[in-house]
């Protein structure tokens, strides 16, 4: 498991913002490499500890160089992040249009009959847009 970061999750507004990351040589993430995919398993280990905003900074990253339906998945995660933020912020409109768009573009992935996708199981996709 990868360490958490040394300082709390930055909230826009409350203090200044982390370093942008820069990635040289990031493949694709595909079904058959996600596991080994740092920037991704990067993100999940952010997400998991509750540092949305660094890390969509990373599903930003992998978003760009992959292909079409992990693409969309991705997004879904990006939008869980910025659901997060604007729940911190109590930004009530946002979270609602962010919620009914990642449950429609989450919908594809039917995760209410797999266990998971790339990883990311079901139960954690609704405790994250509960």
């Amino acid at each position: 498991m990868m360490k958490r970061p040394k300082s709390p999750p930055y909230h826009p507004g409350q203090k200044t913002r982390p370093k942008k990351i820069r990635a040289r040589s990031l493949g694709p993430l595909r079904e058959s490499n996600f596991g080994s995919h740092y920037f991704y398993q990067r993100a999940l280990s952010l997400m998991r500890s509750n540092y949305f905003w660094e890390a969509h900074e990373y599903l930003e990253l992998v978003w760009r160089v992959s292909n079409l339906e992990p693409r969309q998945f991705l997004q879904a995660l990006i939008q869980i992040c910025a659901y997060q933020v604007k729940k911190k912020q109590d930004l009530l409109q946002a979270k609602g249009r962010l919620r009914n768009s990642i449950r429609i573009r989450l919908e594809k992935f039917c995760l209410r009959d797999k266990k998971s996708y790339l990883g990311v199981t079901s139960k954690e996709i609704n405790n994250w847009i509960e």
